[in-house]
C-alpha cells in the first residue's frame, strides 16, 4: 500500500497564517507581562515611600503615592464614588 502525498497550496497558506498569528499573539502576551510587571514595581515603590501630608491643592506627580489629608465633612456635599 502505497500513499500519495500531494502539495495542497490553500492548506499550506492557511497553517502559515495561523502560525504567525500564534507568534505574533505570544509576543504580545510578553509584552503586556513585561507592561504589568513595570506598573506593579511602581505601585511597589510608591506604597513603600512615605505618605504626602497635603495642604491645598495637590503638588506634583501623586500616582501610586499614599498621601494624608485633614478635612472637614460637609453634609450637604455628599459624593458618592
Amino acid at each position: 500500500m502505497r500513499l500519495a502525498w500531494r502539495f495542497r497550496l490553500i492548506p499550506f497558506l492557511v497553517t502559515v497564517l495561523l502560525v504567525a498569528l500564534g507568534i505574533a499573539l505570544g509576543q504580545w502576551q510578553d509584552r503586556r507581562a513585561h507592561d504589568k510587571l513595570a506598573l506593579q514595581a511602581k505601585m511597589a515603590q510608591g506604597a513603600l515611600a512615605a505618605p504626602l501630608v497635603l495642604a491645598g491643592a495637590a503638588q506634583g506627580d501623586l500616582t501610586f503615592r499614599r498621601v494624608r489629608l485633614r478635612g472637614q465633612f460637609v453634609p450637604g456635599w455628599v459624593i458618592y464614588l
